[in-house]
């Protein structure tokens, strides 16, 4: 299904099967369109797949990506517990799913592979080092 909306090319592909799902955030040349709400105008998409089991079971039943964000206020600490993140959110978004308290984490490392060579962009639970052996 990624083929269809990002251009996947090879070092995509290496690190997709290496890493995905899980803590892994992929920026890649969108091949459709997308809303600038999503892209920014960039023509650029970041994808993740989440190993959590929520989402893993939710993609048994669609066919189709889905968008999200982290379980924070831009600039602010994470939010790990549940009631947390409903106070702060509850009125802001669609669809909140109480599937536990987040476990702590560094977050998702992001990786650009529209610049050549790739870019880092932040280092989370996956480290540089680990990134830089396969690209």
């Amino acid at each position: 299904m990624l083929a269809e909306y990002v251009e996947v090319n090879k070092k995509a592909s290496i690190l997709i099967e290496r890493f995905l799902p899980g803590p892994l955030t992929i920026v890649l040349r969108e091949r459709k369109e997308f809303p600038k709400l999503i892209s920014a105008g960039s023509k650029k998409i970041a994808v993740r797949i989440s190993r959590h089991p929520f989402v893993m079971n939710l993609f048994n039943f669609i066919d189709f990506p889905i968008t999200s964000t982290s379980a924070n206020i831009s600039g602010d600490r994470n939010l790990l517990e549940f009631n947390q993140i409903l106070e702060t959110f509850n009125e802001k978004v669609d669809l909140i799913v109480d599937s536990g308290n987040i476990p702590p984490s560094k977050g998702s490392t992001i990786v650009d592979l529209t610049t050549d060579p790739p870019q880092i962009l932040r280092e989370g639970d996956i480290k540089k080092e680990e990134l830089e052996e396969l690209l």
